[in-house]
């Protein structure tokens, strides 16, 4: 009887050790089938490609709330990249719990990281299969081009470190408020904090001068016109649609109350803009209705899974109509609420753009416009979505978005079809025999005890 004792004994904890053993192994090699139609919990075959093309380190820092279901998917996606590159390697952390990691990185909230491949690095705020990959192309690639800012006009400095905030404007004159005197034309907002990310990213950066000859735009592979505050002259005008005819590609930011006697210009590619300052009630941020806020967007790739934007001082823009010579396709990537007015016409409410992109079909040019370009100055880069709305405009303006077109996967709903002859054997097998055979079971114990 004790040697039977024993032997009980013995054998549980022979059982008990190898479940310890078993659980052991299973923080170590973790696999998961993937039996569903659509490979939902697989890499796609384009990333795997993507990833067998990586020939250089990449640390990747992912900020995460394990709370979050979705996040939680990201992180699963994040492991799955590491293991199909011996390049890749992770760093997974809370925000909440390890705030300090958070700010040395660069990291404002989860869902949200940074990768980074020996002196570049990309934050991305995009946690999913088709972020990942974009962010990874992005870090790896080589020299995206020579990136232009105009010069001679008063333009936002992309070298400058200069910014002021709103107490410090009330105080100087410079306000985007009503109530505000104009922008005065010796104010120069600086960019030198987009100018590093997009280093960052791979760009090169130049200042040029559009009156010096006409071959001031040779080797460009895009040209950014940072809130001019003085107008060009027809030459600089003629050397810019020179430069746009020959597949030029365009950013320009412009600002109410200020003429750049770009107006005609843009006119020819379907583009009209009022000059006029738009008022918000709705979505703004800080108190100021004259700064309209959005986190809603019209579908476009620029804008996709973008986190809340505003605009400091935004006039209206609106496709024009008037190109009747050119094969364009005008699309409106920003727009305020639908309760917005302009500054002297309050009664007249409706959603107004404040971004668009035309594309040449033909020639190949794209012009991006937008009403404002203090958004992306230094006072107002790093807060909220501003920085990475203007990434992806200068991605989307210079075709270097890499895997940017990367579909999302597919979720279809799966259907179960069955005949009234096989509902009647799901029936008698699922309803009907469980507990026929539970009862005959005890039956069985029952007999066999008495």
């Amino acid at each position: 009887m004790r040697v039977t004792k024993v032997r009980q004994f013995g054998g549980l904890l022979l059982a008990f050790f190898i479940c310890v053993l078993i659980n052991l192994l299973a923080l170590d090699i973790s696999y998961r089938f993937d039996l569903t139609t659509e490979e939902i919990y697989s890499l796609s075959s384009k990333a795997s490609q993507v990833l067998e093309a990586i020939d250089q380190p990449v640390h990747i820092v992912f900020a995460y709330d394990v709370r979050s279901r979705a996040q939680r998917d990201s992180v699963r996606t994040l492991r799955n990249i590491a293991k199909k590159s011996n390049f890749v390697s992770i760093e997974l952390f809370d925000p909440v719990l390890e705030p300090a990691l958070a700010e040395a990185n660069g990291i404002r909230f989860s869902g949200s990281g940074l990768f980074r491949s020996d002196d570049r690095q990309v934050l991305f705020d995009d946690p999913t299969e088709v972020g990942f990959i974009n962010a990874l192309v992005r870090v790896t690639s080589p020299n995206l081009g020579l990136l232009c800012f105009s010069d001679g006009h008063l333009e936002s400095n992309p070298y400058s470190l200069h910014s002021h905030d709103h107490s410090e404007a009330a105080m100087t004159g410079h306000n985007h408020s009503t109530g505000g005197r104009p922008i005065s034309l010796h104010e120069r907002h600086g960019m030198g904090i987009a100018r590093e990310s997009l280093e960052h990213l791979g760009f090169a950066v130049e200042q040029r001068v559009l009156l010096k000859d006409k071959d001031s735009l040779e080797g460009c592979s895009a040209l950014i016109i940072a809130s001019p505050l003085t107008p060009f002259e027809s030459r600089e005008i003629k050397n810019l649609k020179k430069y746009i005819e020959k597949a030029g590609r365009v950013l320009f930011l412009l600002e109410p109350d200020a003429n750049a006697g770009l107006e005609e210009l843009l006119r020819e590619f379907d583009i009209e803009f009022s000059g006029i300052r738009i008022k918000d009630p709705e979505k703004h941020f800080w108190a100021d209705a004259f700064t309209p806020a959005m986190s809603n967007y019209p579908r476009h790739r620029v804008t996709r899974n973008l986190p809340l934007t505003f605009f400091p001082g935004v006039g209206e823009l609106r496709p024009s109509g008037s190109s009747v010579d050119r094969n364009l396709r005008t699309e409106v990537i920003l727009a305020t609420s639908s309760n917005s007015v302009l500054d002297d016409k309050p009664e007249d409410a409706k959603s107004r753009a404040i971004g668009i992109i035309t594309k040449d079909l033909d020639s190949g040019s794209v012009l991006l416009v937008l009403g404002d370009g203090d958004f992306a100055t230094n006072s107002y880069f790093d807060q909220l979505g501003n920085g990475a709305l203007f990434l992806n405009l200068v991605s989307e303006l210079s075709q270097s978005h890499g895997a940017i077109d990367l579909l999302p996967r597919q979720y279809k709903e799966g259907r179960l079809s069955l005949s009234s002859g096989q509902l009647n054997i799901v029936f008698l097998t699922n309803i009907l025999m469980g507990p026929l055979l539970l009862l005959a079971v005890g039956f069985f114990i029952w007999k066999k005890r008495k």
